[in-house]
């Protein structure tokens, strides 16, 4: 770090050799749409959520059925590594529904935002778990993803 004595002379002092990267700022919902951003997947994804409460199967909220693996986010190195350990898969769906439907094991949902598309990771996956006998779909839209939830149970 370079400290300024006066305007004329400086002392020169050690430089930190690792300087520390500032995040990006992420802005929240009411930011993001005064800015014209789409909405972050994570809002997305709890928009749905609070959406399938109101949507019933078996007398349940659908909501009660969906499950959300956290893989996505900033980790550091070592808790990256350590998730990897752990089984957490490169492309794995935003959203499971545990419930079974004709020829399908269940249904994964991947929840993209604006001009987001799917990886190459999410594509090899999503064709392994359609080989498997699961459904996926990747919406855009919360209106998107419910209609997919009630196509896949066969609700009006």
């Amino acid at each position: 770090m370079t400290r300024y004595k006066n305007s004329h002379s400086y002392q020169h002092q050690e430089v930190p050799t690792s300087v520390k990267k500032r995040k990006p700022r992420v802005y929240d919902r009411t930011e993001r749409m005064i800015m014209g951003l789409p909405p972050l997947e994570d809002d997305l994804q709890m928009d749905l959520l609070e959406e399938c409460k109101y949507i019933r199967y078996k007398n349940k909220p659908v909501s009660d059925y969906l499950h959300h693996s956290p893989n996505g986010g900033f980790r550091n190195t070592k808790e990256a590594a350590r998730f990897k350990k752990m089984g957490t898969k490169n492309g794995f769906p935003d959203l499971f529904m545990f419930i079974a439907k004709g020829i399908f094991k269940g249904l994964f949902i991947e929840m993209k935002s604006g001009k987001n598309t799917t990886t190459n990771d999410q594509e090899d996956l999503h064709r392994i778990l359609n080989e498997e006998g699961y459904k996926v779909v990747v919406c855009y839209t919360v209106r998107g993803a419910i209609q997919a939830i009630k196509d896949y149970l066969n609700i009006k």
